[in-house]
């Protein structure tokens, strides 16, 4: 054994041997090989891949990997091409193609197929010689100047980008396709590449050699590509090798032709490319998205086969904390799991960067992997409550056919289940959970067809007997109602299979950089179809104004936009109400600091189910404070047109103005010429297009407006479905259509249409009050419903809506005042917070259903119990349970409810498993694994609280209380108390934050080590809203 010193502290122990995998699942590939077509399929695409790079002479692959002089950029310029601008952009298979055999240096134009640079670069590279810088688009290595002011185009840089990324997946090519054969051929040509990235690893710093590090953001690390793709590589690099290691080892005429003895081979390999992308993570060279890096990382541990070397870094990613001041991106992906799933991931499990792309292809996918390796290396797993709930809430937001909502920056067309079949398939291997099973039936993953990649030939193929034994009787996809509580998602669904009309909800706290400016915003979903789309991942995840000024702008999502500007806050809304019932289902959000200054931002969603064919949406938009409101809403692609307003065109222009023209950042000059600044964001006080402010209005085209003096219907059509949008009279002063366009992809639309509902008040005054009414329903053929009505109410706080069809009425009441009785038009009066009541053709009451006290109409009344309120007294923190005292006038509190609580500014929600009464309290069972959502290790003890250099919450807002608002009247157990938040405070020159605390009661509960944060305690007021249906 061959003891070798490194920078994680002792000797190291040398490999010996192929550690990855087995010899036997080596094996069991090979006779699945020999044994079904589809294995055999999967092994020739490799070696055919393969075959290309093995083809090459010796000195020509050493010579391909470019030298870190050469800089990178993932895109030559966020202008598209020269030549044909942005078009690129729209174009499948992406803007540009490279072929770095028969047109090296030379990127295409997916448009017009021209390519650029016009002169020889390689030439250029060997000699310096500035005079070989011909033709109209000469680049020297560092961009083509167009001369009009405009930024660069780095054809070279973007030529490097798309050769790393040809260059690295063919060393994993070849190191399978030698496992696979055991020909020495591919071998050599992946040893030759192999030694040849480990020379050049060290000297790469992408955060000084790349286009976007240079010129847009600080920090964008990385080696040969940037920091969140160069994660994924760390496995990528110790799997090709562990499969190269025999040649490695023995192979003599190797080691001449490299210059190398067997010994220093290997370790040049491990060291400067193996060993150091995993000290990367710690040195602030390489970081993902959480658990990117850390499912990477497991994977090189079994290669390397060094017990310290692995004691010491799966010690980091447990338990290291505090990533500093740091500007790097993905900085805070380096926190411990120790930490970091408290304070990252909802108890839901869904991560804190909310989209569900994200949260299920780098947590879900990466951190399940990570679990199963940890078990493999002997240690200690990741706790079985974060895990259980990684792995079943995608499940939890599928809609009928398996669609997902589009939550911020996701795939426009995302899908359940979200995670690959062959991912599913290992983690039903690991933990045989039965959702697992049904999906893995559901896309017939039996058998043959279980071999869908390479990983799967590892694995016997699962059978369907052992996949209906273990799905039991699990639907493909939830048909119920359901509140994410921890994430803040609601999800509404009315109606069985085809005609399930779905609205998703997003009301939580989203202080991230893939969320959008939606607070309380829905998308909605009928038979599968995304008639309310949200339009997902924006154009650019990039320092690019039309991700902040429009695509993830409030104006661009199904919301309010108040005062022309965007949400200021992206803290979570409070939930006021969640009802599933027989026909109706309901939620009702708050989110009083979306608009700081706004005295009411309140949003109630309504599923009815009118017949087992027809569902209707009902959405009731309060909005009080401040002196414009714009009410924005959406349909699919496809015919628009609109019934009852008279529509007068605007003569150019957007709906920023006549003479604002697309895209113009007209309401904020100071970010304009900011923008023109030289170096990327943050030099100089240079301001990130990620400030802005304003409106997005530029961005809507093709404006029409006219004035709302009837009901108005707008209509979205297609081939397979019809959408309207029903608005009664006298919720808007104006209504305006427009267009505007999705985030520019290949699978999407040319435009949106828009319906805006307009009212303006004085701005000096800032007390306009709009309560927003709009009843959408979707069909096959024909719609059906005949007409919507608004109905005069006695308080300025409630409406009611009536909603006619051929076959009957239902009436509809919301109230966000309570504590009084209102009546409406038509005899109908409402006490409480919201009530439905339906009649028949002929006339009578068929059903109906309250939350409050009662609702009526003519001799039919439904009648509830009333608002419940208590104040919790006790907390069983570990086993997850409350006992809370009623308020006076309330007794039992009602179970299978959500229990609604607040402290300070903190708001929580809990679904309600059981009650028990406990010497005139009762004890509440909370559906929840757990009630911690931060944990922080302590670097000093100050007067009034205490002072970390954890992270939380990763900050992208420059807010006083870094991002951390909602913590504010959450409580810390620490030393046998448990504290009260008062103030979250950011530490800007040495990261972390500082906590002040308001005071203390006796905690015994269990010691975590480190202070721990739950998200109630005693003293928080609760409440619980409970809806009661009838039929007649």
């Amino acid at each position: 054994m061959i003891a070798m010193s490194n920078r994680c502290g002792g000797n190291r122990a040398m490999k010996t041997k192929r550690t990855l995998h087995t010899v036997a699942e080596v094996e069991r590939l090979k006779k699945h090989v020999d044994q079904y077509p589809k294995a055999k399929e999967i092994t020739q695409e490799i070696v055919r891949k393969a075959e290309i790079w093995a083809a090459l002479d010796d000195r020509f692959l050493q010579d391909l990997p470019p030298p870190a002089t050469v800089f990178r950029g993932f895109l030559p310029s966020f202008s598209g091409c020269p030549v044909h601008g942005e078009e690129v952009f729209s174009v499948s298979g992406g803007p540009w193609s490279v072929d770095i055999f028969e047109d090296p240096w030379k990127i295409k134009c997916a448009v017009g197929g021209e390519t650029y640079p016009s002169n020889n670069f390689p030439d250029f590279l060997r000699t310096g010689d500035r005079s070989l810088l011909t033709g109209d688009y000469a680049d020297d290595g560092h961009g083509w100047d167009p001369g009009d002011g405009q930024p660069k185009f780095w054809f070279v840089a973007n030529y490097c980008y798309n050769l790393w990324h040809k260059i690295i997946p063919a060393l994993r090519d070849l190191g399978r396709a030698y496992l696979i054969t055991g020909e020495r051929r591919f071998g050599w040509k992946g040893a030759i590449l192999l030694d040849k990235l480990a020379t050049l690893f060290p000297t790469m710093d992408h955060s000084s050699q790349s286009w976007y590090g240079i010129n847009y953001q600080k920090g964008y690390t990385g080696r040969f590509v940037y920091a969140v793709q160069e994660s994924v590589n760390i496995g990528l690099y110790a799997e090709a090798y562990d499969d190269l290691f025999p040649i490695l080892q023995e192979d003599t005429d190797l080691h001449e032709f490299l210059g190398k003895n067997s010994n220093e081979l290997i370790n040049h390999v491990e060291e400067n490319l193996v060993r150091q992308s995993v000290r990367d993570i710690w040195e602030g060279m390489i970081r993902g998205n959480y658990g990117l890096h850390q499912a990477a990382t497991m994977i090189a541990l079994a290669v390397l086969d060094d017990h310290k070397f692995t004691d010491w870094a799966v010690d980091q990613l447990a338990g290291y904390t505090g990533a500093g001041p740091t500007t790097a991106v993905w900085a805070y992906g380096v926190e411990g799991w120790d930490h970091a799933l408290d304070n990252f991931l909802f108890r839901d499990g869904v991560s804190f960067e909310v989209a569900i792309g994200y949260s299920a292809g780098c947590w879900n996918r990466c951190l399940m992997s990570t679990d199963l390796m940890l078990e493999r290396l002997g240690k200690k797993r990741l706790p079985e409550e974060h895990i259980q709930a990684l792995g079943s809430w995608d499940r939890r937001l599928a809609c009928y056919g398996g669609t997902l909502p589009s939550i911020a920056d996701t795939g426009a067309n995302v899908r359940y289940p979200e995670l690959d079949l062959s991912s599913l398939g290992k983690f039903f291997r690991g933990y045989g959970w039965p959702e697992y099973a049904r999906a893995l039936l559901d896309g017939d993953t039996i058998g043959e067809k279980c071999f869908r990649s390479y990983e799967d030939l590892f694995d016997e193929p699962l059978t369907r007997d052992e996949l209906e034994s273990a799905s039991k009787d699990v639907a493909s996809w939830p048909m119920e109602s359901d509140n994410l509580g921890g994430v803040g998602f609601g999800v509404l669904r009315s109606g069985q299979d085809e005609n399930q009309l779905a609205a998703i909800m997003q009301y939580g706290h989203a202080n991230a950089g893939h969320a959008h400016r939606d607070r309380l915003g829905i998308e909605v979903i009928s038979g599968g179809k995304r008639v309310v789309p949200d339009a997902g991942y924006p154009t650019h995840a990039a320092e690019h104004p039309d991700p902040p000024v429009w695509e993830k702008n409030t104006v661009s999502h199904m919301c309010v936009v108040v005062n022309e500007s965007r949400q200021d806050t992206s803290d979570e809304g409070e939930l006021v109400r969640f009802a599933k019932g027989v026909r109706v289902q309901h939620i009702e959000v708050s989110s009083p600091r979306a608009y700081l200054g706004i005295d009411t931002y309140q949003r109630g969603v309504t599923l009815v189910e009118l017949e087992p064919d027809l569902n209707v949406m009902v959405d009731l938009f309060h909005v009080k404070g401040g002196w414009a409101h714009d009410y924005s809403f959406h349909g699919f692609e496809g015919e628009f047109f609109t019934d009852g307003v008279s529509f007068d065109t605007q003569n150019g222009g957007t709906l920023a103005g006549p003479q604002i023209a697309y895209g113009e950042i007209y309401d904020d000059p100071e970010l304009v010429e900011h923008a023109r600044m030289p170096g990327p964001p943050g030099t100089n006080g240079k301001r990130s297009y990620g400030s802005y402010h304003g409106s997005g209005f530029s961005y809507l085209y093709n404006v029409a407006r006219g004035r709302l003096n009837g009901q108005f219907a707008g209509n979205w059509k297609d081939d397979e479905m019809g959408l309207r949008m029903l608005v009664p009279e006298g919720v808007a002063q104006e209504v305006i259509t427009a267009q505007g366009k999705p985030p520019n992809k290949p699978s999407s639309p040319d435009h949106f249409d828009y319906v805006f509902l307009r009212n303006r008040g004085d701005s000096e005054a800032d007390r306009l009050h709009s309560i927003f009414a709009v009843v959408c329903e979707t069909f096959r053929n024909q719609p059906r419903i005949t007409g919507v009505d608004r109905l005069s109410a006695s308080s300025e706080d409630a409406i009611g809506i009536k909603v006619s069809w051929e076959d009957g009425i239902c009436y509809l009441a919301s109230n966000t005042g309570e504590g009084e009785t209102v009546t409406f038009d038509e005899g109908l009066a409402l006490d409480g917070g919201f009530g439905v009541l339906t009649l028949g053709k002929d006339g009578k009451a068929r059903w109906g259903c309250v939350s409050g006290r009662l609702i009526s109409l003519l001799k039919a009344t439904v009648s509830g119990p009333g608002t419940w309120r208590g104040t919790v007294r006790e907390v069983d923190f570990e086993g997850c349970s409350v006992v809370v005292e009623p308020s006076p006038g309330c007794e039992r509190p009602p179970c299978n409810e959500t229990l609604a609580g607040s402290n300070i500014t903190h708001v929580w929600n809990f679904p309600v498993e059981s009650v028990s009464e406990e010497s005139g309290s009762y004890r509440l069972k909370l559906g929840a694994e757990r009630l911690r959502i931060g944990r922080f290790v302590i670097d000093e003890e100050i007067e009034d609280g205490l002072s970390t250099r954890t992270w939380i919450h990763r900050e992208w807002e420059d807010t006083e209380d870094s991002g951390c608002h909602y913590l504010i009247g959450a409580r810390v157990a620490h030393k046998g108390r448990l504290w009260e938040i008062e103030k979250v405070y950011p530490r800007p020159d040495v990261g972390g934050h500082r906590f002040v605390f308001s005071g203390s009661i006796p905690y015994s509960g269990p010691d975590y080590g480190d202070p721990v944060i739950f998200d109630l305690g005693p003293g928080d007021d609760c409440v619980m809203r409970q809806t009661v249906y009838q039929e007649f």
